[in-house]
């Protein structure tokens, strides 16, 4: 195996693994409890006007308020998606694409996962829209936590794309076998 400044890969996979995971979690919860603290429940402080402004809201429900009265439940789907990454990172660990992906998608879930069981409802406070033939057309509230878990599906999707890439690609440039008699 081919080891790389006295680490191995997999040893780097699980450090980007963690690294990725700790980072997403510390500024999901920095940013939610500086929200919490500075910002007036509802009230929108535009930061770019007519695009991205700061605004503090509960999201007692899933993602764009799904399924808000089955607090128990999205508690349980949150420790499932949690045991769900630990599982996917000990079956793959080495690459570090994927890593990254599963140590975001970790520290985005428990972000939230924390926030439901420590408050209740999920702090939500990102808001952008933008103003189409003059009507306003915003995105659902969000927070750190929610980047991180599509900057991690999107990057599990690019590595489950390139892998299969590479599995046709072996494949396909493996030489058929001749039987000749």
């Amino acid at each position: 195996m081919h080891r790389l400044s006295g680490y191995s890969r997999g040893k780097i996979g699980k450090a980007a693994f963690y690294i990725a995971a700790v980072g997403a979690l510390v500024a999901d919860q920095v940013s939610k409890a500086a929200a919490r603290h500075v910002l007036e429940f509802g009230h929108k402080v535009e930061v770019v006007p007519g695009f991205f402004s700061l605004r503090l809201v509960e999201n007692p429900g899933a993602a764009f308020g799904l399924m808000g009265s089955w607090p128990p439940l999205l508690i349980l789907i949150g420790l499932a998606a949690v045991l769900a990454v630990f599982a996917l990172r000990k079956e793959r660990a080495k690459s570090k694409l994927l890593a990254v992906a599963l140590g975001l998608l970790l520290g985005g879930a428990l972000g939230n996962l924390i926030d439901r069981i420590v408050f209740g409802p999920v702090t939500d406070f990102l808001d952008f829209g933008v103003s189409i033939a003059g009507r306003m057309v915003t995105w659902p509230t969000f927070n750190v936590a929610d980047i991180a878990i599509v900057v991690g599906v999107v990057m599990l999707m690019c590595h489950t794309i390139i892998a299969e890439r590479e599995r046709g690609g072996k494949s396909a440039s493996a030489p058929a076998e001749s039987h000749h008699s």
